[in-house]
Parts: C-alpha cells; sequence; structure tokens
C-alpha cells in the first residue's frame, strides 16, 4: 500500500532572481506557473499546502496557505514549515518555479518511497534537486 502524500508547493522567496518579481505568478503560456504545478498536484494528492509569506496573492487557489514559521526566508524555512502543517507522513515539495513539472516524474520519485528512507532526492547531471523531492514528517 502506497503511503499517503501531501504535495508542497514553497513560494516564499525573495525572487531575487526575477527582479522581484512573483515567480509563481508569472505566465507560461496561457497559465501561471502555479496553475501549472497545482494542476499536477492535484492530480496526485488530497492535501495541498502552499508555503508562502505573502498570502493574499493565493486566495483564489484551493490551497492550504501557510507562512514560514521563522523570519528567514529560505527554502530550507520553507520545507521546515510544510514538513510542520502536513498532516500525512511523506510530503512531496516543489519550487513555486517548475513551469514544465510533469505527473509522471513526480509519480516516479513517490515510488522510491519506502519503510525506513526519509528523503528522495532526485540527481540530474547537474546535481540533486533538493526543491523537486519528497521528505518524510
Amino acid at each position: 500500500m502506497k503511503p499517503s502524500v501531501t504535495g508542497v508547493i514553497l513560494a516564499g522567496g525573495q525572487n531575487t532572481r526575477f527582479s522581484g518579481t512573483n515567480k509563481a505568478l508569472i505566465r507560461v503560456g496561457d497559465k501561471y506557473i502555479l496553475d501549472r504545478i497545482y494542476d499536477v498536484f492535484s492530480d496526485l494528492f488530497e492535501e495541498i499546502i502552499l508555503v508562502t509569506n505573502d498570502p493574499i496573492q493565493y486566495l483564489e487557489w484551493n490551497l492550504d496557505i501557510v507562512t514560514d514559521l521563522f523570519p528567514i526566508r529560505s527554502s530550507l524555512t520553507g520545507i521546515h514549515t510544510g514538513l510542520f502543517y502536513m498532516t500525512t507522513p511523506y510530503a512531496f515539495f516543489a519550487a513555486c518555479d517548475i513551469p514544465f513539472l510533469k505527473k509522471g516524474l513526480v509519480e516516479t520519485i513517490l515510488n522510491h518511497i519506502e519503510p525506513g528512507v526519509d528523503i528522495v532526492i532526485p540527481e540530474t547531471s547537474k546535481g540533486l534537486e533538493p526543491l523537486c523531492s519528497v521528505y518524510s514528517k
């Protein structure tokens, strides 16, 4: 039996690479990046959490919106916050700037969850991908 998994979208960054533009709300084609990720997540997860420090921007989405537990804005604090609020034993985390996230990729990563494994982090030719990974509570 597959374990229950929460989907967590990390959208609490400072957007420094985008001159302050919110990456989640950038349009790629006819959709916001957040919509693209949400479409994948809604097919896979019953619980979807968005970690952000600006929750007002996301009220139109059907998400559990939470803010970082610590004032330091970093991916690690976002992961910590997602782990704190999730209600399942595992969560799949994705950064909000992955416009072409594929359901099949997420399913492949989820298929590597097994007893005794706390983290599933894919590795590409460019290195580990900790913001497209599974973490256990």
